[in-house]
């Protein structure tokens, strides 16, 4: 089934992403079968602490219920939280040391790019400067048999508010617009 989808313009860098991880695809996607997958809203948060990696399931985009974080019975909560001595590479940006990094972006899309490079028997890279900024996945030669050729593809993350500031305009706008979307349908 083909959907359409609105074209976004963005700026990246990998220069600008200190959080480093780099991981065996299909670990990260057998700890994903886990995950419920069902709706195409659904997010996945990546909390990068010092001495772990903990990845949840967000369901709808990370939206959670307004009374009181309440969950209803048939909803779902998963995380899988993988040391560092799991993953190939990790390397946590030193001003979030303290604190931890936290990044939320779209499951679907994810799990197709993890996929991919699971069916060409690679490692993941993921790339993170910080929540709101894009994230940047590619892939890592396990050995001299794997594909040689590279890939990189550019998550939106959501804007998290920081000390009670509300996200920018452009950010704030989209919300609207996906908002009214949902009604729509």
């Amino acid at each position: 089934k083909c959907q359409e989808v609105t074209p976004m313009s963005t700026v990246y860098s990998k220069e600008g992403c200190s959080t480093r991880i780099c991981a065996e695809a299909h670990q990260l996607q057998n700890g994903l079968a886990n995950f419920p997958n069902g709706n195409a809203h659904d997010a996945l948060t990546f909390v990068a602490e010092p001495q772990c990696l903990t990845i949840k399931y967000e369901r709808q985009g990370g939206k959670l219920d307004a009374e009181a974080d309440i969950l209803k019975s048939s909803e779902t909560r998963t995380e899988m939280k993988l040391s560092v001595d799991q993953l190939y590479h990790y390397e946590l940006d030193q001003r979030c040391a303290t604190t931890g990094l936290r990044v939320t972006f779209m499951q679907k899309e994810f799990r197709a790019v993890l996929q991919l490079v699971k069916d060409i028997d690679n490692r993941i890279t993921i790339l993170i400067e910080r929540g709101g900024e894009p994230i940047i996945l590619g892939m890592e030669r396990k050995g001299d048999t794997n594909a040689h050729f590279q890939m990189e593809c550019v998550l939106a993350t959501e804007f998290a508010a920081v000390h009670g500031h509300d996200p920018p305009p452009q950010v704030a706008e989209a919300r609207k617009r996906d908002d009214a979307d949902a009604m729509m349908a």
